[in-house]
């Protein structure tokens, strides 16, 4: 079997300018936002492409990023319910 370390991650409310190594570093489409990095529970995805952008447009427009400037994350969709009667 071959193993893969965890994907880099974001959370909700990261600064951007935070971010932006995870943007830059990561070869994922979408980047997991997780609630916090020690219960690590996916609660959403970061378009990497959508991540660049609103850095671009930051920097285009001259505005700082403070802390201020969040992430806000894709909702990840609820998992299936079980059918029932199913353990």
């Amino acid at each position: 079997d071959v193993m893969r370390p965890l994907p880099l991650r974001l959370r909700p409310g990261q600064r951007l300018l935070d971010a932006l190594p995870v943007l830059l570093a990561s070869e994922l489409r979408n980047i997991p936002v997780v609630n916090n990095f020690d219960e690590d529970r996916l609660i959403g995805s970061m378009p990497r492409a959508e991540g660049l952008a609103v850095l671009s447009e930051a920097i285009s427009a001259g505005t700082t990023m403070t802390s201020s400037t969040e992430i806000i994350a894709r909702k990840a969709p609820a998992p299936p319910a079980p059918p029932p009667g199913a353990r």
